[in-house]
């Protein structure tokens, strides 16, 4: 199984990353490696100003692929079976931001 990670320095780096519009929820990784739909990942993150490593297993749903000039190559990943934990403490941290019209990295 393929291994992903990230320290998200602040919370807009994380908006960029978040991918709410998953029912389950899901965290985008900027990766330079080629990724398949439906693959399966185990990921571990940190958010900002947390010192917790947070894991979940995942399916890649998204793939951002290096030709889109307008966002950065990577992949999403939705979380896994306990995604209310890992949407719940997200969001928490970007109570502010859920409502900015912004573009992330994959909408």
């Amino acid at each position: 199984m393929e291994r992903l990670q990230c320290q998200f320095a602040n919370a807009n780096q994380l908006y960029l990353a978040y991918m709410g519009f998953l029912s389950e929820g899901g965290l985008f990784f900027a990766s330079l490696s080629p990724w398949q739909l439906g693959q399966s990942v185990s990921v571990s993150y940190r958010l900002p100003n947390d010192p917790l490593e947070y894991r979940f297993e995942g399916v890649v749903v998204w793939v951002n692929p290096v030709a889109d000039k307008e966002r950065a190559q990577g992949v999403g990943v939705r979380f896994g079976a306990d995604h209310s934990s890992h949407r719940h403490r997200i969001e928490q941290v970007l109570a502010d931001q859920l409502s900015s019209s912004q573009l992330t990295s994959t909408l």
